[in-house]
């Protein structure tokens, strides 16, 4: 009876702890979705409100510049008119006249950078004199000078060509009146728009999909970046086009224009003596993408919340079949690393024995072949000295010569299938025989070895796998590299528990991101894994290539 007590105790105790647990799980998902809500519509608004301060600032701005710009222009004009005449305009001038002209254009010119032309147009339409040089030019159907000529007395142009200078730009331009007040002829100059305004909104990086523009409420005088069809107000608000046409000094409005069909708030202000304003048109997306961000990251993370707390259980009662199977993965691990090192200690024994047979038979054949072509030689020096003799002769030394190098070139091949030079030079000695064979029988390319630490009592095993890898490194060297150096160095850390392997070349190397990976490269990668090791490749096309192997040379109980 005190045990069945004991025991339901102890489930209603584990029920109110798990309670326990997932109220107060709950209650931070509440709380988290609450505070990360809150500070989402919080960013939103606070953004809101800057993008709006922003546009006004920028508007501000623009207006301020541009309206210096456009005043100290005026002012410009109205100086040079004061020094001319009825006659200058309207009368031929004589060369010191023209050049005393010029010369005043040129001074008022120098006082704004920018200025692309300053011209002085007769009651004709024709150029009587300009910093430009183009005298004579027919300008009577320029905007401006009908503008003029129909009875205005000053008029700033939108942003067009300059017939004169070339240069895109705003003409400010004013009526130059006889004594009668009759119509005697235009000052007009043109201020480049890459210089004088582009240069100035660049500085202030407003960014992508950012408009701005100098207008009044029927025409847009400049647009930026530059619009196809600058006659037309382009991407603003028709709230704010009506706030201008009522005279309004500043004003904001939100629109989302037709064309790009991108959402913008457009500040304007109005620069101060004119009806011109300047607009700044900013997109809402980009400014508020920060605290959409916010707001899509209240919800998740209330997602992320609710996930975690209907997860809790599940991981908790999972938590022991993930350690089984972890520990059932790496016994397969340890199992597969042991298999390959069967397979190669098979391989080796099957080389061993491939080897031996080579050697033999080889060794046999040779001899035969060498004995046979002396015995032909001594046959041919016992008969008399013809021509076909000595084609005999020399046949048979030729064959002689032929099966001594074919018993060199199976030695080398022996060696490599039956490494026991490893048994007699050790790892150091079997690569550094091996590195020598590889430079003599590839005269294109110079092989090198170099060696540090202590590389003295490594295991028999990890040896043969350490040779066998280099052994492929530089057969893929000869086979594909195409390369002129490679240098091969073996060591180990001064810490004692790796054993090095490095092997380069300067070959045309190869793109690793496209290339499949040959049976050379996966025999040693199964070497390396079988040890527990690490292998990289580095290469590049062009840059030639680097093998890195580490081999532990302390293996623990799982490897």
């Amino acid at each position: 009876m005190t045990t069945l007590v004991s025991k339901s105790i102890r489930v209603i105790n584990y029920r109110a702890n798990a309670n326990a647990v997932l109220g107060g799980l709950w209650a931070a998902v509440i709380a988290t979705a609450a505070t990360l809500s809150f500070f989402g519509l919080k960013s939103f608004n606070e953004a809101k409100a800057d993008l709006r301060d922003q546009a006004r600032t920028y508007a501000h701005l623009i207006a301020a510049h541009d309206r210096y710009g456009l005043t100290l222009a005026d002012a410009l004009v109205l100086g040079v008119m004061d020094q001319l005449t009825w006659a200058d305009f309207n009368e031929p001038m004589s060369p010191e006249r023209h050049a005393q002209v010029v010369e005043v254009l040129k001074r008022h010119s120098a006082r704004l950078p920018g200025i692309a032309s300053f011209t002085i147009i007769g009651a004709d339409g024709i150029r009587r004199a300009g910093v430009v040089n183009k005298d004579g030019t027919d300008l009577s159907t320029r905007g401006y000078f009908q503008a003029i000529k129909g009875g205005k007395d000053s008029f700033i142009s939108n942003a067009e060509e300059g017939l004169a200078s070339g240069k895109n730009g705003i003409h400010v331009a004013r009526r130059f009146a006889g004594k009668d007040n009759s119509f005697g002829g235009v000052v007009v100059l043109n201020l480049a728009v890459q210089d004088v305004f582009y240069p100035f909104y660049l500085s202030l990086n407003l960014g992508p999909n950012t408009r701005t523009t100098i207008q009044d409420a029927q025409r847009a005088l400049l647009v930026f970046p530059a619009s196809p069809d600058p006659s037309v107000v382009a991407n603003t608000s028709p709230t704010v086009v009506k706030m201008i046409a009522s005279g309004a000094a500043h004003g904001f409005s939100a629109y989302t224009d037709p064309v790009d069909h991108i959402e913008r708030v457009t500040a304007f202000e109005r620069l101060e003596g004119s009806n011109v304003v300047a607009t700044v048109s900013l997109p809402v997306a980009e400014a508020l993408a920060s605290a959409r961000f916010a707001l899509w990251t209240a919800f998740f993370g209330s997602l992320a919340s609710f996930l975690t707390g209907v997860g809790a259980t599940v991981i908790i009662a999972r938590t022991r079949l993930i350690a089984d199977a972890r520990d059932q993965a790496l016994k397969a691990d340890g199992e597969k690393r042991k298999f390959i090192q069967n397979v190669n200690a098979a391989i080796e024994e099957e080389r061993r024995s491939i080897a031996v047979e080579i050697h033999d038979e080889l060794n046999a054949t040779v001899i035969g072949a060498r004995l046979e072509s002396q015995n032909i030689l001594a046959l041919a020096g016992k008969m008399p000295a013809t021509d076909e003799v000595q084609k005999v002769k020399k046949g048979a030394q030729s064959i002689v010569g032929l099966t001594l190098n074919l018993y060199e070139r199976g030695r080398a091949i022996v060696t490599r299938l039956r490494p026991e030079v490893l048994d007699t030079l050790g790892l150091v000695g079997a690569v550094d025989e091996m590195v020598r064979n590889y430079d003599q029988l590839n005269p294109d390319c110079r092989f090198s070895f170099q060696t540090f630490g202590d590389l003295n009592n490594l295991d028999g095993a990890l040896s043969i796998a350490a040779y066998r890898i280099v052994q492929e490194a530089l057969s893929n060297v000869v086979k594909h590299s195409q390369a002129t150096q490679a240098a091969v160095v073996v060591s180990v850390p001064s810490d004692g528990e790796r054993l090095r392997l490095s092997i380069r070349d300067n070959g045309k190397g190869f793109d690793a991101s496209a290339a499949s990976r040959g049976i050379g490269a996966i025999g040693m990668t199964e070497r390396v894994f079988a040890f527990s090791g690490t292998i990289e490749f580095r290469t590049a096309p062009g840059k030639g290539t680097e093998v890195d192997v580490d081999l532990p040379l302390k293996r623990t109980e799982a490897a």
